[in-house]
């Protein structure tokens, strides 16, 4: 539909504001102007989860190839084999039906002893 079409090219949008975000936590100087753009990034989403927008953001869920991509596998000792240890990129479904999967890191259980 056009709605799903004009809200998929709004994911780059989403990630590049998540990426800014996540470097203006390193510059306490720019705090008032990361307030800013936290509000413009919290209307956005809540604009597009009327729509029915959903972030897939699976930190410590099992992993799920229906809506996760693993690009890389990690030892862990905290977090069980084949859960998610981190979500590189959020994946979105609108509506129940995939946009994007979620770019995850995988755990490949604790390290094995040499």
């Amino acid at each position: 539909s056009a709605a799903s079409a004009v809200i998929e090219s709004l994911l780059p949008v989403l990630d590049n504001m998540q990426l800014g975000l996540q470097a203006a936590e390193n510059h306490p100087e720019a705090k008032d102007v990361t307030i800013g753009f936290k509000m413009v990034d919290d209307q956005l989403k809540s604009a597009l989860t009327e729509q029915g927008l959903e972030a897939i953001v699976p930190d410590g869920k099992r992993f799920d190839p229906n809506l996760h991509e693993c690009i890389s596998q990690q030892a862990s000792d905290e977090i069980e084999e084949d859960c998610v240890i981190q979500t590189v990129r959020s994946g979105y479904r609108l509506n129940e039906k995939l946009l994007r999967a979620a770019n995850v890191i995988v755990s490949s259980g604790p390290a094995k002893a040499e």
